[in-house]
């Protein structure tokens, strides 16, 4: 017996692919290279084909400025080793400063909102300026090409206007959100001795203020390296001994000047979870961040001069760093700061009506809860300018997907718009947070779960299959099966391992229960050990 086969929820019209940007840049490769690309499969297939001529064509077409022009796209394409376009240099925050094609000088670069519905707005031009203050304040403090900035922000424009500043001086941004914990704020910074701490005092969420005073001593205490350290009064404290204020940094006004730097110099440095250990650093190069993001949100999310790019996150996640990359192709950022449930959960919706944001995006938790809790944006809100919705974080399920297409999407529909995940889909799939509360509640994990009938021929076949497939590999994939713990076996990559249990599954569902008797997935969560599950 088959599959059902998904529904399809949206497709674009013949008039949304004709104006694409992807169709213009399909349009550049041919150009290029005598192809007759003509569809985005086409353009896929090349991608893979002709890596260093896809990546030159991205080059090209979003005007990248070299301060030295590489010698070639790809030395080698051996991993690990692979140089991307050897001997070049350039600067990530001179392209998020300068006005692509299409854009004003004076557009509205940045929207910054609270949550007590203060704004402050930016425009290109005061932008660039206050860049270059604050730029000529971090090289007071010591900072050049390859030192570390790390900075405690909540997503404001403090925290866009130091990135860019440290960017801008070749140096590597690395940030938390200051609702983290001083051991887990240390576990991260210590271990890439930063130059400069950026701090505030304390942050505001569903509507009570926060100090952070202490966990910023202790960072102060704890970090030998440090040369300087600012303070953000965001609660209005004064600044403490030992610190400059924001103020004080930004005094002396000054054009940005822009550091050329390899391309694959460090850009900024994220974390893993900490599951395991520590924290572990990830460093994206200047380079490679600045060509993929021109290609995902360009190409792939189609934004560009005109849109106003939103995206709820904190300076903790990567979202936060895919959000601000939205400068790079000419769009209003949007920066919301605080509870996306405060007052209630129509917030959100109602920044993305007044503020007319053609993009917006969430992570499916959020959206689970506008479903449990019955909100009906575009019953009291103006979605006109919404385009494209995304979901990320944990997986979004059937459910999610379907009360976005229903509550919001009956209105992206007839615009053109979609409805986008990024990440992998596995139908119905725990975070991990709710994996390890599940887990908590059983014990350690059952063995001997009791499995009857033809769930119990459905268990046989996949775990033969995982075992087969995984056997070797790092950390656990863990399977639930209504609600109850069946297998955990290795698995290496999360977000490929929940892929293959999916296929697997799905494949052994058809065979063993061709009349749905049996939910084949209830639950698949990838945790890093099952021993932190514990508690």
């Amino acid at each position: 017996m088959k599959l059902s086969i998904p529904q399809l929820i949206w497709e674009p019209t013949a008039e949304a692919v004709a104006a694409a940007r992807v169709t213009g840049f399909i349009q550049t490769v041919n150009d290029r290279t005598g192809l007759a690309l003509s569809s985005y499969d086409d353009l896929w297939t090349y991608s893979t084909e002709d890596i260093a001529g896809f990546w030159a064509a991205v080059a090209q077409y979003f005007d990248i400025r070299w301060h030295q022009p590489p010698a070639s796209v790809l030395d080698d394409p051996t991993m690990p080793g692979t140089r991307w376009f050897p001997n070049a240099t350039l600067n990530y925050a001179e392209h998020a400063l300068r006005t692509p094609g299409g854009a004003d000088e004076n557009h509205l670069a940045v929207l910054s909102i609270r949550e007590d519905g203060s704004q402050t707005e930016l425009t290109l031009t005061e932008l660039r300026s206050e860049v270059g203050a604050a730029q000529a304040g971090l090289r007071r403090l010591g900072v050049g090409p390859g030192d570390r900035v790390v900075a405690l922000v909540p997503n404001t424009v403090h925290a866009l206007i130091g990135f860019l500043a440290t960017a801008a001086l070749g140096a590597v941004w690395s940030s938390c959100s200051p609702d983290f914990g001083a051991g887990s704020i240390l576990d991260r910074f210590i271990q890439v001795e930063p130059t400069v701490l950026i701090a505030v005092d304390g942050y505001r969420y569903g509507g009570k203020s926060f100090r952070t005073d202490e966990t910023v001593r202790k960072l102060l205490d704890a970090l030998p390296s440090l040369a300087g350290a600012v303070h953000i009064p965001e609660l209005d404290t004064p600044t403490p001994t030992g610190m400059i204020g924001w103020n004080e940094l930004t005094a002396r006004r000054a054009a940005p000047e822009f550091t050329a730097v390899p391309f694959s110099a460090p850009l900024w440095i994220l974390y893993s979870s900490g599951t395991t250990g520590l924290p572990k650093p990830i460093v994206h190069s200047v380079g490679g961040i600045l060509l993929e993001h021109l290609k995902s949100l360009g190409l792939q999310w189609d934004i560009g001069p005109g849109d106003r790019f939103l995206w709820f996150t904190t300076t903790g996640w990567m979202m936060w760093n895919f959000l601000i990359g939205g400068l790079l192709v000419g769009s209003t950022v949007i920066l919301y700061d605080g509870s996306p449930g405060y007052p209630d959960l129509t917030t959100l919706w109602r920044i993305v009506g007044d503020h007319r944001a053609s993009v917006f995006g969430v992570s499916a938790a959020f959206v689970t809860a506008c479903q449990k809790a019955g909100v009906d944006p575009s019953a009291s809100i103006s979605l006109d300018a919404l385009r494209t919705i995304g979901s990320t974080g944990s997986p979004l399920d059937e459910s999610g997907f379907d009360w976005l297409s229903g509550q919001v999407g009956r209105d992206l529909r007839t615009r053109g718009g979609r409805l986008v995940r990024l990440g992998p889909i596995d139908e119905a799939g725990l975070d991990e947070r709710e994996a390890r509360r599940r887990a908590a509640a059983r014990g350690r994990y059952a063995r001997n779960a009791t499995v009857q009938g033809a769930a119990a021929e459905l268990f046989k076949m996949w775990a033969a299959v995982v075992r087969t497939r995984l056997a070797g590999t790092r950390g656990e994939i863990v399977l639930c099966l209504h609600d109850e713990l069946l297998l955990h076996v290795p698995s290496q990559a999360g977000a490929e391992a929940a892929a293959m249990v999916v296929d697997a599954l799905g494949e052994a569902a058809a065979r063993w229960a061709p009349d749905r008797s049996v939910r084949f997935v209830a639950d698949v969560a990838v945790i890093d050990r099952w021993s932190d599950a514990k508690g």
